[in-house]
Formats: structure tokens, C-alpha cells, sequence
């Protein structure tokens, strides 16, 4: 069973993302909260622990979330990557973002980063696209913060082009600052 501060490592940036939409003008309606859904991949299946799809591109049940969020408190860093990767491979390309967010509680760190398919060229029965850390972003600490902003870019998450005042999603060195402050309080 999920712990408090488990779900506070996902459910802060899953639900800054969801209000940084609201405000941006999408409408309640057009984001389907997926949370922890279950989802099949080629031979096995896995819930995330925060996600969201576009409603007007993926309206099914069964269509998969844009982006992922997988935290891990007592789930090794390694284990976090390996389901990044579950999420980018068994979505046949449909998951665009995966967010790892893990806690390492006797180093006082918190570590974020943002994978994605690697899609330099088509895929090809020879060339199929790898997963890739593309973002990392470190808090030590005293909740100094490197590697920020964290950048979530719209289209990748609504499929479609942003419309002003639609934007990317950015996560500034002092909202990541102040959301690990947060973490390391309830400890």
C-alpha cells in the first residue's frame, strides 16, 4: 500500500501539471485522469502511479495515458528506469513522457528525470527506438536544485500544437525547491 509520502512525491507535480492546464484555459473535461490505471503491455501489464491522456485524442478506457508518473520511496532508481521503459516500449510509442521521481532517504536526495523515446529516424523492422533519459534533475540537501526547469512540452502531453496562453509545462528551479522542502518536513 502506497504511503503519504509516496503519493506526495507524484501527486505534487501530477497535480501542479493538471492546475498549470487549468489555468492555461483547457477545460476540466478535456483531461482524462488515468491515476494508477492499469494498462497491458505485450506480455504483461502495470499501473503507474500518476497519469493523464488528452480526452478528444484518447477517449477510450483503454487508450494509453501521454505522460507517466512513476515514484519510488523504497523502488530502487534502476527499478524506476526499467519501468520507465515498460511504459515507452509496451505502449507501442503512445506514452510520449515518463516522469521517475525517486527518493533516497539516507542520501537526503530527491532525483527526477524525464524519459522518452529516442526517435532520431523511423522505425524499421531493424531500428526501433530506445528508451532515453533526456532530463535529470538533482536536489540535495539543503534543496538546492540542478538540472531545472523541469520541461513538459504541451504537445507531447494534448497532441496537439499549444494555443496561446497554452504553453509547455515548466517546473522552476524554486516550485521543485519548495515541493522537496515539503517532502523532507513530513519526515
Amino acid at each position: 500500500m502506497p504511503s503519504g509520502a509516496h503519493e506526495g512525491l507524484h501527486g505534487y507535480l501530477f497535480g501542479r501539471l493538471h492546475s498549470k492546464a487549468i489555468r492555461m484555459g483547457i477545460q476540466d473535461h478535456d483531461i482524462a485522469i488515468v491515476g494508477a490505471g492499469r494498462y497491458k503491455g505485450n506480455s504483461s501489464s502495470k499501473e503507474g502511479d500518476s497519469a493523464l491522456k488528452p480526452r478528444a485524442f484518447r477517449p477510450k478506457y483503454t487508450d494509453w495515458p501521454t505522460i507517466v508518473f512513476e515514484a519510488g520511496l523504497f523502488e530502487s532508481l534502476d527499478q524506476l528506469r526499467i519501468d520507465a521503459g515498460w511504459w515507452l516500449m509496451n505502449s507501442n510509442y503512445d506514452v510520449n513522457i515518463v516522469i521517475v521521481i525517486s527518493l533516497q532517504k539516507a542520501q537526503r536526495r530527491i532525483q527526477i528525470e524525464k524519459w522518452e523515446l529516442n526517435l532520431g529516424r523511423p522505425r524499421t523492422r531493424s531500428y526501433q527506438p530506445t528508451p532515453t533519459k533526456v532530463q535529470e534533475i538533482t536536489i540535495d540537501p539543503n534543496n538546492n536544485v540542478t538540472g531545472a526547469p523541469l520541461v513538459l512540452e504541451f504537445q507531447k502531453i494534448f497532441l496537439r500544437p499549444a494555443i496561446l496562453p497554452e504553453m509547455d509545462f515548466i517546473f522552476t528551479t524554486q516550485e521543485l525547491s519548495r515541493w522537496a522542502a515539503d517532502i523532507w518536513a513530513g519526515f
